[in-house]
């Protein structure tokens, strides 16, 4: 996805996903389809090892302590808590 090419990337209700942007200055927007509802909002630490995501950090010059994330995205639960929160609604 680039500013060159324009194409768009759907992603699923209900399906986990995150940003890497790799390039400064970036701005990313999305469609969401419902009014904005923060107290369903959940998320997974998008860094957790139990997710075994190569960010390839190293191979654009980047390292975690470089990143900007957010406090929000910080804070998220590890995949494990995510799970177990689920179990407890259930």
């Amino acid at each position: 996805l680039s500013e060159e090419n324009r194409k768009q990337l759907y992603i699923p209700e209900g399906f986990a996903h995150g940003f890497l942007s790799l390039k400064e200055n970036t701005e990313i927007e999305y469609l969401c389809s419902d009014y904005y509802a923060p107290q369903y909002e959940s998320g997974i630490f998008p860094f957790d090892s139990d997710l075994s995501i190569d960010w390839e950090l190293e191979k654009h010059g980047l390292s975690f302590e470089k990143l900007i994330i957010s406090s929000k995205d910080k804070n998220l639960p590890s995949f494990k808590e995510f799970c177990e929160s689920l179990e407890v609604k259930r």
